[in-house]
């Protein structure tokens, strides 16, 4: 591998591994059980099974879309999206005076203590951070390629016609 070429594997390791993160965490909520989990944000917002399996095959659908690398900008814009909003409701989490641990990716034990919840969201809000950094490496880093099909207007096909 010539240096040239660390940019383009640099950016498809960063990919697969926001990938693996997201299957990891999907099939760890999708093994869950939702009646024997301590309480979570992720249970509290997912109560109804349809919503609770909405999500989870979202997140693993958007883990198999980002590790194909087809329409990789697109996958990875939605990926901002979902890992933002993710991380908003941590936020909000951690601004009420008995916070509930996260359950990303799957169940935390009995964390009960508000000061150990807190600390626990604090991390997830971290890694969530690191996660949107690389997210944004990755979309920045890929160039926008016009498709073949694409041309910019009547002189692209032509060397020099004069339409007089």
């Amino acid at each position: 591998m010539s240096l040239s070429q660390f940019p383009k594997y640099s950016h498809l390791a960063v990919r697969i591994v926001l990938a693996a993160i997201l299957l990891y965490a999907g099939s760890r909520k999708a093994l869950d059980s939702p009646t024997q989990s301590e309480p979570t944000i992720f249970s509290n917002w997912s109560k109804q099974p349809p919503v609770r399996w909405v999500a989870i095959c979202g997140e693993l659908a958007l883990g198999v879309w980002l590790m194909s690398g087809v329409e990789s900008r697109a996958a990875t814009v939605v990926f901002l999206i979902v890992i933002s909003s993710f991380t908003g409701l941590i936020v909000i989490e951690l601004g009420k005076e008995f916070p509930v641990p996260c359950g990303c990716s799957g169940g935390h034990g009995n964390l009960m203590d508000p000061s150990s919840v807190r600390a626990s969201l604090r991390f997830d809000v971290l890694r969530n951070l690191l996660l949107i950094i690389g997210a944004a490496w990755c979309y920045l880093g890929v160039p926008v390629q016009k498709p073949r099909w694409a041309f910019t207007g009547p002189y692209d096909c032509h060397e020099s016609q004069n339409f007089e």
